[in-house]
């Protein structure tokens, strides 16, 4: 059985799961934090980070590498595309979505979720209005560029680009972050389309349920 250490509010743990629910696979989740990590952490996760995910005796830490065995060691369904720079570009994608896409939308659900919602501290919202200002609006132009006008990233099937630009997009969701129509049209219809598909509709209900009991 496999088993995967993290909390799906993490858009690195949301790629995952989705990856796992994408291959229909059998799993455990642990849902760790890095606020409370268990005692073993260190051991897991050398860089202190999540997810891990565990098979037998093997331990893999990093969403990419996670999802590059799940995909190796699970081929059909195929996460990825068939072509070699298909294959390529589609990691790059998944590069901007867990980097630049990520560091524009995560101080969002730091101030406005963690600190103002379970800590009791008021969200820096200076900060939060510096992010929206620059990382944010550079972050998604790239996003516009290259999101299809029709389909998804590949063309008529999901792929791990989807995933991996359409998991942090959905922290905008959780905290209120407005991405415009009129700047990012080919964003929000493609990101519609991504919903709209029984894997992500699923998952958002049990994200739902989770943020709904995290927050009391």
């Amino acid at each position: 059985m496999l088993t995967l250490h993290g909390a799906s509010a993490s858009p690195f743990v949301r790629k995952v799961l989705l990856a796992l629910e994408f291959k229909q696979l059998p799993f455990t989740q642990l849902p760790v934090t890095p606020f409370a990590p268990p005692a073993n952490w260190a051991e897991l996760s050398p860089l202190g980070k999540i997810p891990v995910l565990v098979d037998g005796d093997l331990v893999l830490p990093d969403s990419s590498v996670i999802c590059r065995y799940l995909e190796d060691a699970h081929p059909a369904p195929a996460l990825y595309p068939a072509t070699p720079a298909a294959r390529a570009l589609a990691c790059w994608y998944e590069e901007f979505g867990d980097t630049a896409l990520v560091e524009a939308v995560a101080p969002f659900f730091a101030e406005r979720i963690v600190q103002a919602r379970l800590l009791g501290n008021p969200a820096n919202e200076a900060r939060l209005a510096a992010v929206a200002a620059s990382e944010l609006p550079k972050a998604l132009a790239y996003v516009e560029r290259i999101v299809p006008v029709e389909g998804f990233m590949f063309g008529s099937a999901l792929t791990l680009a989807d995933l991996a630009l359409a998991s942090p997009l959905l922290i905008c969701e959780l905290v209120g972050v407005p991405l415009v129509a009129a700047r990012y049209p080919r964003t929000l219809a493609w990101f519609a389309r991504v919903k709209a598909t029984p894997l992500f509709t699923a998952r958002a209900a049990i994200e739902a349920k989770e943020i709904a009991a995290m927050l009391g």
